[in-house]
């Protein structure tokens, strides 16, 4: 800073669009006014992924007859001191130039081309920073350059190594594909198979859901079949009042004969009414979303038993259509 006359600063007339000569850099940010902002705790376990993807993208975009690639020998050892010198719970990285030097055993120019490397590639970034001095003179530096502060990033294709290393980046194509096609050949297969056998193959066989999916399954099958079996209803005796109070016994329908203008229909009847077996799958569609595997066994059987209900009403209507 300038000297400037008693009458300025009395009069209040000194400048302030004037450049100050203070040795502070441009685009310098105060300490502690920016670095939350972009430091973030780093996960000691991706320090290795990421040197390895650095080493890759160096050898992978080196240009042949060149001795080093575009982060360079001296670019790489920077990258690895600064992954062992920041802080891991709170992402904090401010070391400074000489002390890099220092620790490499590399002149400073190597080191700031190097970070220039780093940081054109995306690899790091930084800001500038100053701070106050404590005490200063009247009219003389009021602030000063303090070292940067850093944090790491990576390039896309950097990036998507770290993730596949760290078993978090999308599969190569070959496994896509594989994957697939065994979702179509376990669907064309389940689309054949039985009730019983697809809870089953849901649930496991030992298990006590499994066991009771399979047997509701078989059931379902029963209501499906071309050709159920045929049960008799059983004959219920049935009392009746009269108008004088006294109970007296009525006589089933089997005894009684056949009624008038009405049709005698011996229709199947499965161990479970078909259409109770939809109340059934309610019920269960509440424990499959405790366990999601058992929800497209349950949609499956549930369509089967709406098809079985459908068919079983349309098979009665028929049969009371027919003429006497």
């Amino acid at each position: 800073m300038t000297a400037r006359s008693l009458f300025k600063i009395v009069g209040g007339k000194a400048s302030k669009g004037h450049r100050t000569g203070q040795p502070v850099r441009r685009s310098s940010y105060r300490a502690g006014e920016r670095e939350q902002r972009y430091w973030r705790p780093f996960n000691k376990a991706e320090r290795n992924a990421r040197m390895r993807a650095a080493e890759t993208y160096d050898r992978k975009h080196k240009i042949a007859g060149k001795h080093n690639g575009p982060l360079g020998a001296i670019g790489v050892d920077v990258l690895r001191e600064l992954m062992r010198v920041i802080d891991f719970k709170t992402g904090r990285l401010e070391p400074a130039i000489a002390t890099l030097a220092d620790r490499l055993r590399r002149s400073r120019g190597a080191i700031v081309s190097a970070l220039a490397r780093l940081k054109d590639h995306g690899f790091i970034n930084w800001i500038r920073r100053f701070e106050p001095i404590e005490d200063p003179d009247a009219f003389g530096p009021q602030v000063k350059q303090v070292t940067n502060a850093y944090w790491f990033g990576l390039p896309k294709e950097a990036a998507d190594m770290v993730r596949r290393m760290m078993g978090k980046g999308p599969m190569p194509d070959d496994e896509v594909a594989r994957r697939k096609a065994n979702e179509d050949e376990t669907a064309a297969m389940l689309a054949t198979i039985s009730a019983e056998d697809l809870a089953a193959f849901r649930a496991g066989d030992e298990a006590p859901l499994a066991k009771a999916l399979a047997s509701l399954g078989r059931r379902v099958d029963l209501c499906n079949a071309n050709s159920p079996r045929v049960r008799t209803r059983p004959c219920k005796v049935k009392y009746k009042r009269n108008a004088v109070g006294v109970r007296r016994f009525a006589a089933p329908p089997s005894l009684r004969g056949p009624e008038p203008n009405r049709v005698n229909v011996q229709r199947p009847r499965a161990s479970v009414p078909a259409c109770a077996v939809p109340s059934i799958l309610g019920r269960m569609r509440k424990f499959g979303a405790i366990l999601p595997t058992l929800v497209p066994f349950v949609e499956i059987v549930t369509q089967r038993c709406r098809l079985a209900v459908r068919l079983k009403h349309n098979s009665r209507s028929k049969a009371l259509c027919q003429p006497v």
